[in-house]
């Protein structure tokens, strides 16, 4: 079995002095396509310099949401507005007035060729432009996803190709009907291999006659990205989860290849019981979770999270102090970790040597801790069975039950136990 991949996606091109950094701890890259676009020069050489496979996000499901979300007051972002201007035609003068809606791809039952043509053809010819592709074909998506962390391939086209998407909040909708038809159009434009997105509500994980249908209807692509909006793994309840689990099942049943748009730690679990599950992509200690009607990042004001392997979640820097000063030993030991701790003149295991230790930690070091221990963490993951996994979430309750991690501290464990069921039935 392919190891589980982890891919980072990049947010504000701010962050590509960590992805330099970071080279080691992941298997590929996340592009969305508005700064991919804005960016196209600057892609041009960074894209190839990190020696990762990469994927463009088409974000094209923002077009038919509010678009005071990719807007600043009255205008677009200028990152969007270099998008809208990519695709033109009929499409921009529709977004230069409202939202795009049903009625523009589909009247009755004819497709209107315009719209539907444009949004394709632009989305596919973003993604094959973007580094101007040269020379011999790449390798294939076979041969790179056995591409491990030494090798650096001349990277210069995406991984695969992805499709324009639109969420849709249930299988009934006729957005649902339009993503799968753009999806279909998507893959007889190109020779590429051609990912379709299933960009659906968690509602519909909880109709077992919903998840079958989308399954069904998507096994006629090369692989699938999902992204559940607002799935959120550590407070969603066991039903939630076990939908996920569900749909998951039947892909990987299917034979489709399988990738995470947005997700937490409970997804890497998931790929010791299902082998086509092969990676997912998160931002870099934040973005595990997403609501399609989330305004677009403008890459300030974040907090400082320091990541707790324990719980797999990321504590708030004050949650952080206050745990770590009553419990000086259990400070992580990754390299980042490691390396603070080295200049730290408090004796070692008081609360004076993690008050300095935090004091040392900034938002920078927590993010390239969080990269260095969910690589370990991925590492681990890969070579235990499923059952140690499912011992080890028990323990960790445990754990977690003894040092009263919930009512002293206000850190949330719960979704471990609910991990641990969802994945055993």
């Amino acid at each position: 079995m392919v190891n589980f991949q982890i891919w980072y996606r990049i947010g504000i091109m701010a962050e590509k002095d960590l992805f330099s950094d970071l080279k080691a701890t992941y298997d590929g890259v996340v592009v969305s396509a508005h700064i991919a676009s804005f960016y196209k020069l600057a892609m041009t050489t960074f894209l190839p310099s990190l020696g990762r496979p990469f994927i463009v996000d088409p974000m094209t499901y923002a077009f038919a949401r509010d678009l005071q979300n990719i807007k600043r007051g009255n205008d677009f972002r200028k990152s969007f507005q270099k998008l809208i201007d990519w695709y033109g035609g009929k499409v921009k003068t529709i977004l230069e007035k409202r939202q795009l809606l049903p009625s523009d791809f589909l009247k009755g039952k004819t497709w209107i060729k315009d719209t539907v043509d444009t949004i394709v053809k632009r989305t596919v010819a973003l993604q094959l432009d973007l580094l101007k592709p040269g020379g011999p074909v790449q390798q294939s998506l076979s041969e790179y996803l056995e591409i491990i962390k030494e090798t650096k391939p001349q990277i210069k086209k995406p991984l695969f190709i992805v499709a324009p998407y639109f969420y849709f909040p249930s299988v009934s909708d006729v957005w649902y009907s339009i993503n799968l038809q753009v999806a279909k159009r998507a893959a007889k434009a190109t020779k590429e291999d051609v990912f379709a997105v299933i960009c659906a509500s968690k509602e519909t994980l909880l109709d077992e006659k919903d998840v079958r249908k989308i399954a069904t209807d998507f096994r006629r692509f090369k692989g699938v990205l999902l992204w559940i909006s607002d799935f959120d793994d550590e407070k969603d309840s066991t039903e939630y989860l076990a939908g996920l689990v569900q749909l998951v099942h039947l892909l990987d049943k299917n034979k489709k290849l399988i990738y995470f748009l947005y997700g937490g730690s409970f997804i890497p679990l998931l790929s010791k019981k299902f082998s086509y599950l092969r990676g997912y992509s998160r931002g870099i200690c934040y973005g595990d979770s997403k609501d399609v009607d989330t305004e677009m990042p403008t890459g300030g004001g974040a907090p400082v999270r320091y990541y707790m392997d324990l719980t797999k979640t990321k504590l708030l820097e004050g949650i952080a102090r206050v745990f770590y000063s009553d419990n000086p030993g259990m400070l992580c030991a990754c390299q980042i970790c490691t390396s603070i701790s080295k200049g730290v003149r408090s004796r070692k295991g008081t609360a004076a040597y993690a008050a300095e230790f935090f004091d040392r930690m900034n938002y920078t070091l927590t993010r390239l801790h969080f990269a260095h221990s969910h690589t370990s963490e991925i590492e681990s993951i890969s070579k235990m069975p499923l059952q140690d996994i499912l011992r080890k979430l028990a323990k960790n309750t445990r754990t977690a039950n003894s040092l009263n991690l919930n009512f002293k501290y206000g850190i949330q464990f719960s979704h471990l136990e609910r991990w641990k069921d969802a994945i055993s039935k």
